[in-house]
């Protein structure tokens, strides 16, 4: 089996991991051997933080992996849509209705992989708790120029998501899906920091001309075949060869989570000379801050300064507000603090999906002109519509040598480093 930075080869690998335990094989669930990072891995899926929209088909085989009587396999077939999206003849043969229920006991935290380079940060194993896919690692062969790029979702909502492929117009040619695949499935489709933007097609450029160019800096993907790819020179190599993402530091822990990535090597064209990112999730705690999340970001051009853009999508509507935009989904919401530079430009913009209706917004935050470095500064807060919490207010301080960003919510105020 093979798990990649965003999915599986099969729709869901549980069923191999419990059926491998109970013929004797392999325990991935609690195996002392295995280091904890690894023992979460399964743990992941087991809890479905990616599924809380509905089930798989392949959930019935855990009761029958688990012999029918396992309380753990009945709560699994049985969880969030009791039993409606399970496959009929699975559930029919497989579930028992007289087993008890029981969830998995002692789950891990946030997980990595690292050979590829994916980080998920969580602050609970709830379907509708928050949830931080992040990636920064080698090169492969289905990459969706996605390095240091990152999602959220938080309430069962993906209020920064994964972008679907939109659909052609009727009478437009099988080959314009070309077009759409290199766009909804590479950089301009992902939370990064693009150069040169301008180059690349919104929803205006495609009314004006029809066409979707790709003409600034996104990194290598898997459409449209691009020169330079190393993806089967790099999986599972050793240090002497040089990723197109290096993920440098990661720090998982009940309070907070922290990652660091750099990847300037992913860019196919307009590579930049460097791009670090930062991510610090600060979980909720009592007598503290509600949970948010700090993203600084240090970029710096090559012999030729560059205009950049720092890139979010957002998964429901969204209003401007102060520092940057509110995204309302139905049960939660995510504040977008855009705290540096000060004289960033921010720009509002629309996906080229021919169907009008299938556009979805996403912003950049441009720096004025093209420069040699730059540094961002972004919070992002998300939020649970019912809760009633302090409202957070974040403000720069000036730092020798890094950043500082004053997070306070309250009487309660933390303060966060970046050098």
């Amino acid at each position: 089996m093979v798990l990649d930075h965003f999915d599986s080869v099969l729709d869901d690998p549980v069923p191999f991991f419990v059926a491998l335990q109970h013929m004797g094989g392999e325990d991935l669930f609690n195996d002392p051997r295995l280091v904890e990072r690894f023992r979460g891995i399964p743990r992941y899926w087991l809890y479905g933080l990616e599924r809380a929209g509905g089930l798989s088909s392949w959930y019935g085989w855990l009761a029958l992996a688990g012999h029918l009587r396992d309380p753990v396999a009945q709560w699994i077939v049985a969880r969030d849509l009791k039993m409606k999206s399970v496959h009929e003849i699975f559930g029919y043969l497989f579930y028992d209705p007289t087993v008890p229920v029981a969830p998995p006991a002692n789950p891990g935290g946030s997980v990595y992989w690292p050979y590829s380079g994916m980080v998920k940060m969580c602050s609970d194993w709830s379907p509708r708790g928050i949830l931080i896919p992040f990636r920064c690692g080698t090169e492969i062969g289905k990459d969706r120029g996605d390095q240091n790029g990152f999602h959220l979702r938080a309430g069962g909502e993906w209020l920064v998501p994964r972008l679907d492929k939109p659909d052609r117009k009727p009478g437009q040619p099988a080959e314009f899906d070309w077009d759409l695949w290199a766009w909804f499935w590479g950089s301009p489709a992902q939370n990064v920091v693009i150069p040169e933007p301008e180059g690349i097609a919104d929803s205006v450029t495609y009314e004006q001309t029809g066409k979707i160019p790709l003409q600034g800096g996104v990194q290598f993907a898997e459409l449209p075949p691009m020169k330079g790819r190393q993806y089967e020179k790099q999986w599972l190599s050793g240090p002497d060869i040089p990723k197109n993402g290096e993920l440098r530091v990661v720090s998982l822990d009940p309070a907070l989570d922290y990652v660091c990535g750099e990847a300037h090597r992913a860019y196919a064209f307009y590579r930049p000379a460097m791009w670090v990112r930062h991510i610090l999730f600060v979980k909720a705690q009592k007598a503290g801050p509600p949970a948010y999340i700090l993203i600084c970001d240090e970029v710096e051009a090559g012999a030729q300064p560059m205009t950049f853009a720092w890139q979010l999508h957002a998964g429901y509507p969204y209003t401007p507000q102060g520092d940057g935009v509110n995204i309302s989904g139905h049960t939660a919401g995510l504040d977008v603090h855009l705290l540096a530079p000060s004289d960033g430009r921010f720009v509002e913009k629309q996906t080229p999906a021919p169907i009008e209706k299938q556009r979805t917004h996403f912003i950049q935050w441009r720096t004025p002109g093209p420069v040699s470095r730059c540094v961002y500064l972004t919070a992002l807060v998300p939020r649970m519509k019912k809760d009633e919490v302090d409202p957070l207010s974040f403000r720069v301080i000036e730092a020798t040598g890094g950043w500082a960003v004053e997070a306070r919510a309250g009487s309660a105020t933390d303060l966060a480093l970046f050098r």
